[in-house]
């Protein structure tokens, strides 16, 4: 099962309903989704959306690895949120405040779609940042949520004991307290109070009858307070302690078979991800009593702690890839096949960064990915990793402020796509030629830097179109390719509609369809001609006299 489109409201940092598009521009299901926006624009959220709908919960990771469970609805809208995604399939699946959405299969508390499993969609940042940062007898939190029965609490029998026997020591105590006020409850006629909300008229009535001494007035004061302690300690306690009565528990020797069946691979993702040949194995380690340890087993025999002889950054890569494989080892036998990354790179180390990607989108061959990201050079680095698969789109979300729903754009891909978009568009002549100046204006930057050509810093570091194309243009001319050699000649002397087309002038205004569709092919012309298509990477330099000929720099065929 795949998403192809989820609509949102009052779901964290999303109040009026929100459409985010998961889908290819022709209706199709996208293979992957990079979202992506600034530091609280709301990605997250969305990722939230997804996991809430599946699930019927969300819970992130804070410091020290503890789970936290934030308010789900939006804090400007006074209703409970509510999800409703198309799938590939044409299937409605709904969540929340859905009312009136009856062709929707509704789905309540903690169930999930048939087939799907109810473990997290998402693979989120803190989970790899806390990972190593937690004991190991707090270690296996991390994997409740992969093997505790839908609606369960507790990972064992200890913690499920624990909680029954601090509630009912709660009981007592405040089953005591109320037998040291006994003297005092001749003048109280109602019930005893069972909430804290009671206990205000409960203490005036006791505090106002006859014949108290000052002292007896002052025990009773104390009485009541002690009353009032007691209950809100055995009311906190009693949710924990019927869901341990109720709920069944973690198997621990289901967790341990899970976790070494991935151990192989998580080492050899880890020795493909790294180049660590020295390697060999992966073991983990789960105690009778919830402890989870991890151990290195290297290619002489040896056993080491991750934690003594790797660096921060591999230990964030080596516990990407531990859930990484629990994802897909959960998957077997189901029908999920899309999982989100939640700006989980950012905590890998920028050289290891695009080699763990290009991995982990190989193991999730098939799947739907959903990448959110915030670093720009890091969003330009990924669409070049996916250039040339199947099925890409990239949305930018932008925060459009408190109390309002952010605002999701389409984001264009590649050097030429505002010049592919205008032409699309059937787009008047102006904003056409604009496109395709800045199109040219881009190449020309990026060949005054790839190729081996005298350019003289100009003040202020401004590089004009103009004063690039002074230099660039004999170059070109000098190539043994036709096409590009006649559209440079063109361009040498229609260059100058770039700026014209930026300015309010007669010039700009006479522009005709054809004199800026002439323009923009040309400009498409050379980057076909001087870049690959697959990977955007600029032809080898040219010899510095005499004709030359295209030669691609990549290694990629036509």
């Amino acid at each position: 099962m795949k998403i192809q489109e989820i609509k949102i409201r009052s779901l964290r940092g999303i109040a009026e309903i929100l459409t985010v598009p998961l889908h290819e521009k022709n209706g199709g299901p996208a293979q992957t989704t990079l979202i992506f926006g600034d530091n609280g624009a709301g990605k997250s959220s969305i990722v939230d959306a997804i996991e809430f709908l599946i699930r019927g919960q969300v819970s992130r990771r804070g410091v020290g690895g503890r789970k936290q469970r934030k308010e789900l609805r939006n804090l400007f809208l006074d209703v409970p949120p509510a999800v409703i995604a198309k799938t590939d399939s044409g299937l409605l699946l709904a969540r929340g405040d859905v009312k009136g959405v009856e062709e929707a299969k509704i789905l309540k508390g903690r169930s999930t779609p048939e087939g799907i499993g109810s473990w997290p969609v998402a693979i989120r940042r803190q989970d790899v940042e806390e990972f190593w940062r937690v004991n190991d007898d707090r270690r296996l939190e991390f994997f409740y949520d992969y093997f505790l029965p839908a609606g369960s609490s507790f990972a064992d029998e200890h913690r499920r004991a624990e909680a029954i026997r601090l509630h009912e020591e709660a009981v007592d105590d405040h089953l005591l307290a109320l037998d040291r006020l006994e003297p005092y409850l001749g003048v109280w006629r109602g019930d005893i109070p069972e909430h804290v909300g009671a206990i205000k008229a409960f203490r005036a009535v006791l505090m106002r009858q006859n014949g108290l001494r000052k002292e007896e007035r002052k025990e009773l004061e104390y009485l009541v307070d002690d009353f009032e302690f007691t209950l809100i300690q055995r009311n906190h306690a009693s949710g924990a302690a019927q869901a341990a009565r109720n709920a069944q528990t973690i198997d621990l020797e289901g967790v341990a078979a899970a976790l070494d069946s991935i151990s192989g691979a998580v080492a050899e993702d880890f020795r493909c991800t790294t180049g660590l040949n020295w390697l060999s194995n992966v073991a983990f380690h789960v105690s009778n009593d919830g402890r989870l340890s991890v151990d290195l087993i290297t290619t002489d025999g040896r056993v080491c702690d991750p934690r003594d002889i790797l660096s921060e950054a591999y230990l964030d890569l080596l516990a990407l890839m531990v859930i990484m494989d629990l994802h897909l080892a959960l998957a077997k036998g189901t029908e999920r096949r899309f999982v989100a990354l939640d700006d989980v790179f950012q905590s890998v180390d920028a050289p290891l960064r695009q080699r763990a990607l290009e991995h982990i989108v190989s193991r999730f061959e098939g799947w739907q990915l959903i990448i959110t990201l915030h670093d720009g050079l890091w969003l330009k680095a990924t669409t070049k990793i996916f250039e040339g698969a199947p099925s890409i789109r990239v949305l930018r979300i932008r925060n459009r402020g408190h109390g309002a729903s952010p605002a999701i754009l389409d984001e264009r891909i590649g050097p030429l796509a505002d010049v592919e978009g205008c032409i699309a568009d059937n787009s008047r002549p102006v904003p056409l030629s604009m496109a395709a100046g800045r199109a040219l204006e881009s190449l020309c930057h990026e060949l005054s830097f790839s190729w081996k050509v005298a350019v003289q810093r100009p003040l202020r570091d401004e590089y004009k179109l103009s004063y690039l194309w002074r230099i660039l243009q004999p170059v070109l001319e000098r190539s043994s390719d036709p096409a590009l050699r006649q559209a440079s000649l063109r361009l040498k002397t229609t260059q100058f509609i770039r700026n014209e087309a930026a300015h309010p002038n007669e010039t700009a205004e006479s522009l005709t369809d054809a004199e800026a569709r002439q323009f923009a092919d040309d400009v498409r012309t050379l980057w076909h001609r001087l870049s690959c298509q697959r990977c955007q990477r600029l032809v080898r330099s040219p010899q510095e006299s005499g004709p030359w000929a295209l030669q691609k720099s990549c290694g990629h065929s036509d």
